[in-house]
């Protein structure tokens, strides 16, 4: 509802009023990517906090950690770009964002800097992230429909 659209700007206000920007270096399956960034998000999901769509190419069941890159800029320019994050429309209208896919993520930079697992505090770097397939077991109640969208159930 609109109490948690609320809390994720705040959150994301908060988060940008503290921001320092250093180099990054994230590797993809291997394959390195060294910038200084603004963002960097891995996600499994499309939609994470009040609907924000950084991964909108993500799915759920292909085994694959989504990673988009959002380059370094000023503020204002940040804030004139939230729109475009809400509907997904970042890759392609914002210059020099970076989008790839892998099994195997991993994260470091020069300083330390927070981790942020699902809006909380959840460490900090270097970290390393990967898929586990078939890591979850989900127990489903008897009566679903299998022939739904395993993410509306």
């Amino acid at each position: 509802g609109i109490w948690r659209w609320l809390t994720g700007i705040r959150l994301g206000l908060t988060t940008l009023s503290t921001f320092n920007p250093q180099q990054i270096r994230i590797t993809v399956d291997g394959q390195p990517i060294v910038s200084q960034l603004m963002q960097v998000t891995v996600a499994n999901a499309r939609f994470f906090g009040a609907g924000i769509q950084m991964a909108p190419h993500a799915r759920l069941q292909d085994g694959l950690l989504d990673v988009c890159l959002i380059p370094l800029m000023n503020k204002l320019q940040l804030l004139a770009s939230l729109p475009l994050f809400f509907s997904g429309r970042h890759l392609d209208r914002i210059p020099d964002v970076i989008y790839h896919q892998g099994r195997e993520i991993e994260i470091s930079a020069r300083r330390e800097a927070p981790v942020r697992v699902d809006g909380v505090i959840g460490g900090r770097l270097p970290i390393r992230i990967r898929v586990l397939p078939r890591a979850l077991g989900i127990r489903l109640p008897h009566r679903a429909d299998s022939s739904q969208d395993p993410r509306t159930i």
